[in-house]
């Protein structure tokens, strides 16, 4: 039985085997306002689920400074941008790919690790247990710049 708005699996190229298989259309007067006697389809939406992409950052890609202990990264990509993110500092980059999203972790970590060094005294929790993981993993290379 065929209804108003559906198309039949003979409409396809593709065999779909015994079952009927029928999807909803619009006609294209519906979605486009001119009478034709090709259907309009409307578009699925496109759902992407990634598993974030875990790794070691071992380089702030900073003269200034050395990763003594490896700072655990996660890479996410959300509306055509990528983030990476360090949760243990709750610190983030975004770039348009993963490169530059690096990228820009690094230089938020190293500045990050700067701030928090010259504001020890004036922190909060939150940001005191930053500096403590940041200074655990991360050192001056110049000793005269040691917090």
């Amino acid at each position: 039985m065929t209804l108003p708005g559906m198309i039949e699996p003979a409409d396809f190229e593709r065999p779909t085997g015994d079952a009927a298989v029928r999807m909803p259309v619009a006609s294209s007067t519906e979605a486009t306002g001119n009478a034709s006697d090709v259907p309009y389809v409307e578009p699925l939406p496109v759902l992407q689920f990634e598993q974030p992409r875990e790794f070691a950052l071992a380089s702030l890609r900073d003269g200034r400074l050395q990763v003594m202990e490896p700072i655990l990264t996660r890479c996410l990509s959300e509306a055509g941008q990528f983030v990476m993110e360090a949760p243990e500092v709750n610190e983030f980059g975004f770039g348009a790919n993963p490169t530059e999203a690096l990228a820009d972790l690094q230089a938020a970590l190293a500045e990050l690790y700067f701030t928090l060094a010259s504001e020890q005294e004036r922190l909060g929790p939150d940001l005191a247990s930053a500096w403590t993981t940041l200074f655990r993993k991360v050192r001056t290379a110049d000793p005269a710049h040691r917090a």
